[in-house]
This record gives C-alpha cells, sequence and structure tokens, in this order.
C-alpha cells in the first residue's frame, strides 16, 4: 500500500510540475519588456536556404497584449520586432507564449513557411536554452543553436512599438 501512494504521488508531481511542489506559477508580466539576445553557432546549414529567415534580432520586446488574429493563437502574445527577411511574406504577427506551469517562454517568428523558435526557461532577468530553425518541407534535419536573452532597457524604437 505504501508503495502505490508514494507511486501516485510521483506520478501526480510529474503530471502537475512545479506547481505539485509548490512553485509558484510566473505570470507574463514577470517577462515582459526588452531582451538582448545572443545566439551560440548554428548547429548545420538551413535546408531552407534562406539564413537570414531563421537569425532573431539582437533585441526583442515581450509584450504583455494578447494576440488575436487567429483563434488558434489562445496565449500568444506580441513580440518585437520581426525578422526583416520574412517581413515581405509574413502571415503571422511574431509571438510569445509562457506554458501553462509558468517556467518555459516559447518565441516564434514566421512567414508562415519559414522561422525560427526559442525555447528559453529562467528568470525575468536572463533567460537560457534553445534555437530552432523549421521550414515547411519535412525530411531536411534543421539546425539549433544555444540562446541566452538579457533583460535590458528597451531602445526608443521598441519602446515606442509596444505604445501602439
Amino acid at each position: 500500500m505504501l508503495v502505490t501512494k508514494s507511486l501516485f504521488s510521483l506520478i501526480i508531481v510529474a503530471l502537475l510540475g512545479p506547481r505539485a511542489a509548490g512553485a509558484q506559477q510566473a505570470s507574463p508580466a514577470v517577462f515582459a519588456g526588452c531582451f538582448e539576445v545572443e545566439i551560440g553557432p548554428w548547429s548545420g546549414p538551413f535546408p531552407s536556404g534562406m539564413p537570414a529567415g531563421h537569425q532573431p534580432p539582437p533585441v526583442v520586446r515581450l509584450d504583455t497584449i494578447l494576440l488575436t488574429d487567429f483563434s488558434w493563437r489562445k496565449g500568444d502574445r506580441r513580440l518585437t520586432p520581426g525578422i526583416l527577411a520574412l517581413e515581405q511574406h509574413r502571415k503571422w504577427s511574431p509571438s510569445w507564449k509562457l506554458s501553462p506551469a509558468g517556467d518555459t517562454v516559447k518565441m516564434t517568428w514566421t512567414d508562415k513557411y519559414v522561422g525560427t523558435t526559442l525555447t528559453l526557461t529562467g528568470t525575468g532577468e536572463r533567460l537560457t536554452g534553445l534555437a530552432q530553425a523549421f521550414h515547411d518541407v519535412r525530411g531536411p534535419v534543421q539546425p539549433h543553436a544555444t540562446v541566452v536573452l538579457t533583460r535590458r532597457m528597451c531602445p526608443d524604437a521598441l519602446a515606442r512599438e509596444s505604445a501602439r
């Protein structure tokens, strides 16, 4: 019986994550603001043939404004700026989302065919994780890179962008 109760407790903690262990869930406001992006070397070439379409901007702003352009984007928030090489054909706004557990930030830039996703963990001051390139052709191995985001003051252009 003791083994069954212990096993049940472990399953609950695994399913509920940090909240089951008493950790506080972070809110999007903790991560809102500007960050400098430092991306490491990519693991290989870009099968999309469009390297510039996979390079995150050097400074990004995570806004708390929810995006409402598509119904499937529940919880997605505004991320600026976009990747310049994707702007001409962009179908979706860049976005970021906080995981339900409040411990992972996911940022995505895409024109619907080519893009990059950053999956990050950390505090509101420093986030670390992985950049993953993608495009709409299945099969080729997509490159990845390590990434570090460090909070910084927002440049004037990004501060004005958030006022829109």
